[in-house]
């Protein structure tokens, strides 16, 4: 019973009783002199003594409508980088790879027969790999100075004159120069030929035009071996000293003959010059087969 009064019990109830307890009790005087009709009129601390407590906390209601979602708030500051991790575990051996292909070298002898270094040298051979060959110089030879043409190789060079305008009797001595010596000097029609502008071999005294041992020409100039092949692209203003080539340039009338290093190709002066004269070409001299 006492329960359920105090739950019905409020601050408006009790001002309420107290203001019907005053009319009841104060009779007329009450209701000529007082009228209480708001809680302002009572003292505070009566009001304050006659406040009950609170009462307890009522059902939990229905939960309202989700609101709306709210703005995107502004980035927060970058957080402190994370320290660095532990360190991986050694992996797994690798597979043992293949073995390297070795380098073979067999030395040379001077005249092997395998056709490299005659000389003398070494062959080199990696796994199944074509050979390679360092081979020795010339015996006796350093840096192949001195050394001689090697046999069936051919060398070969230019030759050219220019007369002013006098009149001068003699010979012109034009150089025939060897850079790498023969072997053997050259003498005589068979081994030495001049070839005029027109492809005639004129040492020989005749037209003898395209020579089987100069097959060659001035823009290509060869010679089989053991030949010396002069080739003309241009001479004017001079004779040929038919069969005149020296190793003396003081000497004429001697004949063909061209030594290991070269010779002098001998050739008249005319005795009254008119213009400016002048004659050049090429060479290609051979050594013989071995």
């Amino acid at each position: 019973m006492l329960q359920r009064l105090r739950s019905h019990m409020t601050y408006a109830n009790v001002v309420a009783t107290l203001a019907l307890v005053f009319a009841m009790s104060g009779g007329a005087l009450a209701a000529s002199r007082y009228l209480i009709t708001s809680t302002k009129q009572i003292k505070p601390s009566v009001l304050a003594s006659l406040k009950g407590k609170a009462g307890a906390n009522g059902a939990t209601g229905t939960p309202g409508a989700q609101g709306a979602v709210g703005a995107v708030g502004k980035e927060g500051p970058a957080g402190t980088a994370g320290g660095n991790g532990e360190k991986g575990g050694t992996g797994p051996e690798g597979k043992t790879g293949a073995n390297g292909k070795s380098v073979d070298n067999t030395e040379l002898l001077e005249g092997n027969s395998t056709g490299h270094c005659p000389e003398g040298g070494a062959e080199f051979t990696v796994g199944s790999g074509a050979s390679t060959y360092a081979c020795n110089g010339e015996k006796g030879k350093e840096g192949n100075v001195g050394a001689t043409l090697a046999p069936g190789d051919t060398e070969t060079g230019l030759w050219s004159y220019s007369v002013a305008k006098q009149a001068i009797e003699g010979f012109l001595r034009l150089p025939i120069a060897f850079p790498i010596p023969l072997k053997e000097a050259l003498e005589g029609a068979s081994e030495i030929h001049f070839i005029n502008e027109f492809g005639e071999e004129v040492l020989k005294g005749g037209n003898n035009t395209n020579p089987t041992e100069c097959k060659g020409s001035d823009e290509a100039p060869t010679a089989e071996p053991g030949n010396l092949c002069i080739y003309t692209k241009e001479m004017e203003g001079v004779e040929l000293n038919l069969e005149e080539i020296v190793t003396d340039p003081e000497i004429s009338g001697g004949g063909l003959k061209a030594g290991t290093t070269g010779g002098f190709l001998l050739m008249k002066k005319p005795t009254v010059t008119t213009e400016e004269n002048e004659g050049f070409g090429v060479w290609a001299v051979r050594e013989k087969a071995s």
